[in-house]
């Protein structure tokens, strides 16, 4: 299989344009579109499957990733994309006998206009269909191996350090393990910040509320508290499925627009829509084993409850597809 990444970032800001590039990066193309052919290799073969599935894997009513522009994720990260059967021979993270609760685990004060970490771990169980939890909260401050710094914005939080204690804190039964905070990030000194980090292998993430309330940033235009709410909430419910994605053994997407999506920056992430593309839904199923009719139903529902009425019209939309 290939080599995977120890650390996923979302929505990452580097302090220069210029990156190092790893022996693997520097071998592969620059990125561009992928073909309709590469697109549907990515699914994988749909043969032997059950024509609901097959009409649920269909790339219908999903729209391909165009070439990047400067700035985005892929014109600064080369990356190959993940098929579904280099996931399913990948051997990644799912839910068996012993290991099969999500866990949610509050760090720290969480932004006022945020979800609580109860409704997080609503979202999260009916997103990937797994039982969640959340853990008693925790304050970062109280750990002397995690790191700071401090810069105009505020105290940031090193992430590698904070991964390194919720390795210790994943329960016995934990699929895996999400950390929340509203402390703002970085994952080295390169970097001005993360938005959030996750391992593919360990079954740990974090990630941080701080940067999605548009009053983050001075210049931007005043909202009102109920957009406000809107904003925070989709940007939180986008970051958390991506980096759990990740925790699932899911790559960046580099096939459609996806929630796996990678992002470096807010404007992107916004882009990113709150539903897996064909490819990335393949893996998930394979992983957890759920009916995708009820999956996608369930969360219609919750986005019609939460007034992301775009999101659960796209769903509803898509229901109609499956079951024509």
């Amino acid at each position: 299989g290939k080599s995977q990444p120890p650390n996923t970032y979302a929505g990452a800001s580097r302090r220069s344009p210029l990156e190092r590039k790893s022996p693997l990066e520097r071998r592969l193309p620059r990125s561009t579109a992928t073909s309709e052919k590469s697109r549907m290799a990515a699914i994988g073969p749909l043969a032997l499957i059950s024509e609901r599935d097959q009409a649920a894997f269909s790339p219908h009513g999903f729209t391909p990733l165009p070439s990047p522009k400067r700035g985005d994720w892929l014109s600064e990260h080369r990356e190959r994309g993940q098929t579904f059967v280099d996931y399913r021979d990948g051997h990644f993270a799912s839910p068996n006998g012993k290991r099969r609760i999500l866990y949610v685990l509050p760090l720290g004060h969480i932004e006022a206009n945020a979800p609580t970490p109860a409704a997080l771990a609503r979202f999260a169980s009916i997103f990937f269909a797994v039982k969640t939890r959340v853990l008693p909260a925790l304050e970062l401050t109280r750990f002397k191996q995690i790191r700071w710094r401090q810069r105009k914005t505020g105290k940031q939080a090193h992430t590698s350090d904070i991964l390194d204690v919720l390795k210790n804190k994943l329960p016995s039964d934990g699929l895996a393990l999400i950390g929340i905070t509203g402390h703002d990030l970085y994952p080295d000194d390169e970097w001005n910040f993360v938005f959030g980090i996750a391992t593919l292998r360990d079954r740990v993430g974090v990630y941080s509320t701080a940067r999605y309330d548009p009053a983050f940033y001075p210049t931007t235009h005043k909202t009102t508290r109920l957009a406000t709410q809107e904003i925070v909430l989709r940007r939180t419910l986008n970051v958390m499925a991506h980096e759990i994605g990740h925790m699932f053994g899911l790559e960046h997407c580099i096939y459609y627009r996806c929630a796996m999506n990678g992002s470096n920056s807010l404007s992107q992430t916004d882009t990113s829509p709150l539903h897996l593309c064909p490819v990335c839904l393949r893996k998930l199923k394979h992983s957890v084993k759920f009916d995708i009719v009820e999956r996608y139903q369930r969360l219609e529902r919750h986005y019609r409850n939460t007034r992301l009425e775009p999101e659960a019209n796209w769903l509803a939309e898509r229901l109609l597809w499956i079951q024509r």
